[in-house]
């Protein structure tokens, strides 16, 4: 998960609801890598503290019915975009080192075959 400060993480919120139309809780915490939990109250702070900003929820979607005419939504599909592709960088790297991990577990345990030099 990847550590975000309250403004920052209501920006990308706003920004997937915006991208997305609609998400559920579950799919913005996998697609922003931030827990669940943070996500639900996050929405809450924004429709409290955000007076020109409003997050419906219907059914488990959540959308943006209303977005602050100050707040460029190009300069947010922007940051939005920055933060998935690290998103999804940590995401590779992650499994990269899982994969390593297994190998040299399973090496270990002599699962595997010794390598034969020339």
């Amino acid at each position: 998960m990847i550590e975000l400060g309250h403004y920052k993480r209501a920006l990308l919120i706003m920004g997937y609801l915006l991208k997305a139309q609609s998400a559920t809780a579950s799919t913005l915490s996998t697609q922003l890598g931030v827990p669940r939990t943070t996500v639900i109250s996050a929405i809450s702070s924004i429709n409290e503290q955000w007076p020109d900003v409003h997050i419906e929820k219907a059914q488990q979607d959540y959308t943006l019915s209303s977005f602050p005419e100050w707040l460029s939504e190009a300069g947010l599909l922007k940051l939005l975009d920055a933060h998935l592709a690290e998103v999804e960088q940590q995401a590779a790297l992650q499994d990269a080192q899982q994969v390593a991990e297994n190998h040299e577990l399973m090496r270990q345990n002599g699962f595997l075959a010794p390598r034969l030099s020339p």
